[in-house]
């Protein structure tokens, strides 16, 4: 881009965020759409601030079909991320059903009623908290916890009826690894879209599928057809899952998107859903 044309698309750009906000106006940029979609994303590529950094990642990562490099930079050691430390410091005192990771369990424990499931896969199991809180309470259920490092899981809980795997999920599902019900609580908004579709196709058998995950950036989900991806906040994606659900043949069983109140963050939202293959 010639240094006039960058010069108006900074002054437009500014322009044109100031008047719709941050998220809408990021959200054009990503979809490109039309002009002013057109002038966002020609801001975004030369801004230096979140946007800018934003959409940085959202163009370095947007084709990645395995996990990202920044999601390998916050999610590949046992550090807090992932609730990968032995106490998770967000808790904010609150017992785990309490918690946003908690907030997946009554979802799950229905659907271990409806569907009595044999075995059970965590994906991004992190210290094992949640798994091992279902496995204490459904003994006669195996149940698998897989993350990219177990390390803290392991020290942590020590049940019959649970296994950690440490490995890169979407590998171990295409060598075999399998449940009959999958879920996972802010691990599928890591997935770039077609890591996530990748994920998808090598959980095609599975029978019930259950995720939790964070909203930023002002997206909402709604009851679209189309199976779209946009880009959040730094190692964050927001999907719409029921297109991509539908697409597997998947029925939506239940949906809803929650507040939920952090003392670092009140305003805080996270979306529960919980598909069936019929």
């Amino acid at each position: 881009m010639s240094e006039w044309k960058e010069r108006i698309a900074v002054l437009v750009g500014g322009g044109l965020l100031a008047a719709i906000g941050r998220d809408l106006f990021y959200r054009l940029a990503q979809e490109r759409r039309g002009t002013l979609g057109r002038i966002a994303s020609a801001f975004c590529q030369g801004h230096a601030g979140r946007v800018g950094q934003n959409f940085a990642v959202f163009i370095a990562e947007k084709e990645k079909e395995r996990i990202t490099d920044i999601a390998l930079k916050y999610y590949s050691d046992d550090s807090l991320h992932g609730y990968g430390d032995a106490e998770f410091s967000r808790a904010d005192g609150k017992p785990l059903v309490k918690q946003q990771r908690g907030l997946i369990i009554p979802l799950v424990e229905k659907a271990i009623a409806e569907d009595r499931p044999n075995v059970i896969l965590e994906i991004g199991t992190g210290n094992g908290d949640v798994l091992a809180y279902l496995a204490e309470r459904h003994p006669t259920i195996q149940f698998i916890g897989v993350d990219l490092s177990v390390a803290n899981a392991e020290r942590r809980h020590r049940l019959s009826n649970v296994r950690f795997v440490k490995g890169y999920a979407l590998d171990l599902l295409r060598n075999g690894l399998a449940g009959d019900m999958v879920f996972s609580s802010s691990t599928f908004c890591v997935f770039a879209p077609m890591e996530l579709q990748a994920y998808l196709q090598a959980m095609r058998t599975m029978r019930r599928l259950i995720i939790s995950d964070p909203v930023t950036f002002g997206n909402k989900h709604v009851r679209g057809l189309e199976p779209k991806s946009l880009h959040m906040d730094v190692y964050m994606w927001w999907h719409n899952y029921y297109g991509y659900l539908r697409s597997l043949g998947c029925t939506i069983e239940y949906s809803e998107t929650v507040n939920f109140q952090y003392t670092h963050n009140p305003n805080a939202k996270v979306f529960l859903i919980s598909a069936k293959r019929m």
